[in-house]
């Protein structure tokens, strides 16, 4: 959740060599959709967080101490004590609308780049980087977020894995977004603004369970698509369109990965460590010369892996 200083952005990308090779040739990267990544609970597990904060909320939302509007109008012989309960119903109708944004299962455009601030860890190593056999590529992103910064809005964010922080963030949102309805228009809007602060910080937030990786993300959004979007512009089809950059596609055991691309300047790599099970050095050596041909500083920026495994 906490945004790295813009002078402490290096973290570590674990990948195969064929990756490696892709990536530095290329001078490419990719950041795949979120919904796509080994979680299969992503995003789900803060969706979750957030529905539990809000039913827990209910009585702060509907039966709050939010005054009437100065400037409402009420219908001849309505009394204040009908009035409040209007305003009730209302954020009644707030909850009960957020609560289904939550509840949705849709596809979302958000991508990451995902990496760990471990530079040499065994279990990055056998999940992540063709079980030891691969490397980790030392990134400086904020440098990639400098070599993008026409083309993409990236931010970088370390994961954090804290339930409670989640529910804090939460529950600060919702019930700030709440204290702002004031009538059936702003229920509607509020209740969609709400949905959309709380879908920009998901990435933010990981299962506790996930805490070893240390994890860093390099993020691309778009703004909100489908039916939620129609809701807060009203149907109009001219918001919430474009996509970050153009969407691509792979295949990945039998699935469609979606997917958009960063340039990665070669400036931007700082260094490569090799797994535990990489190779010898005959293997190093032709590495180091790939990473020479292709501009990449190699002096004291080889490292092999301390951890013993084979």
């Amino acid at each position: 959740m906490n945004q790295l200083a813009n002078n402490n952005q290096k973290a570590f990308h674990y990948c195969s060599v064929a990756s490696l090779l892709g990536i530095v040739s290329e001078g490419k990267f990719r950041l795949g959709n979120i919904l796509f990544m080994n979680d299969y609970l992503e995003v789900a597990w803060f969706k979750n967080v957030c529905r539990s904060v809000l039913d827990s909320n209910y009585d702060k939302i509907v039966r709050s101490t939010h005054s009437v509007p100065s400037h409402s109008t009420f219908a001849p012989g309505m009394s204040l004590g009908s009035a409040s309960s209007s305003v009730s119903a209302i954020h009644s109708e707030f909850h009960k609308r957020l609560e289904v944004y939550l509840s949705r299962q849709s596809f979302d455009h958000i991508y990451c780049g995902c990496f760990s601030l471990h530079e040499d860890d065994l279990s990055q190593w056998r999940g992540y980087a063709d079980d030891g056999k691969g490397v980790a590529i030392c990134f400086d992103l904020n440098v990639v977020r400098s070599a993008n910064s026409n083309a993409l809005s990236l931010r970088v964010d370390e994961v954090s894995y804290d339930e409670q922080q989640a529910k804090e963030l939460a529950k600060r949102v919702i019930l700030d977004r709440a204290d702002r309805v004031t009538d059936v228009q702003s229920s509607l809007v509020q209740s969609t603004l709400t949905f959309a602060d709380l879908r920009h910080r998901a990435p933010e937030f990981k299962n506790p369970k996930f805490a070893g990786e240390r994890e860093v993300r390099l993020i691309a959004e778009e703004g909100l698509t489908g039916d939620v979007a129609k809701d807060l512009w009203m149907g109009d089809p001219t918001h919430g369109q474009d996509l970050p950059s153009e969407v691509a596609f792979y295949e990945r055991r039998g699935r469609l990965i979606p997917y958009v691309t960063v340039v990665i300047p070669v400036a931007a790599i700082q260094g490569v460590w090799l797994g535990p099970r990489f190779g010898d050095q005959l293997d190093e050596s032709a590495l180091r010369y790939f990473l020479s041909k292709q501009g990449v500083e190699v002096r004291n920026r080889i490292h092999r892996s301390a951890a013993s495994y084979r």
